[in-house]
């Protein structure tokens, strides 16, 4: 049986592998890089949208680079990981991402934009890091950002 010192320290590096997951995957993200988001894709990847849909690797890809298209900049991205819970070699954890960009509009004019999106995510470690396995929108709200 695990000791719970052992334990603690299984949680403290699934949880300092999946932060520094979250920093390579919003360095793709600033760097406008869906390649490199869609290869942080476990394959079987799913992930479960707030309307129910669920949607397939190939789908997140296409979702992910048509995201970047509209991405001009990132001014801040952060991850807030909580309610780590390890599974095999699977974590399952809540994240709530906080970013600050500046997007092309419905109107092809920039918009600076503050998004805060919540989701019930599942990573596992391979040879090249940590992916995700599994995601679940939770939530999700972003706001033009006026008079700044």
């Amino acid at each position: 049986m695990q000791q719970p010192a052992q334990k603690l320290e299984t949680l403290s590096a699934a949880q300092q592998g999946i932060e520094d997951a979250y920093q390579k995957y919003f360095a793709a993200l600033k760097a406008r890089d869906s390649r490199a988001m869609a290869a942080m894709l476990a394959p079987g990847f799913t992930w479960k949208t707030m309307e129910g849909e669920t949607l397939d690797v190939p789908t997140t890809a296409e979702l992910m680079a048509n995201q970047v298209q509209s991405l001009l900049s990132v001014e801040s991205a952060t991850a807030h990981i909580t309610d780590l819970s390890i599974d095999g070699q699977d974590v399952t954890f809540h994240v709530v991402e906080h970013i600050t960009s500046e997007i092309t509009d419905e109107n092809g004019q920039p918009q600076k934009v503050k998004s805060v999106e919540a989701f019930r995510d599942t990573m596992t470690p391979t040879e090249s890091g940590w992916k995700f396995k599994r995601a679940q929108t939770l939530s999700a709200e972003a706001r033009p950002v006026t008079g700044e």
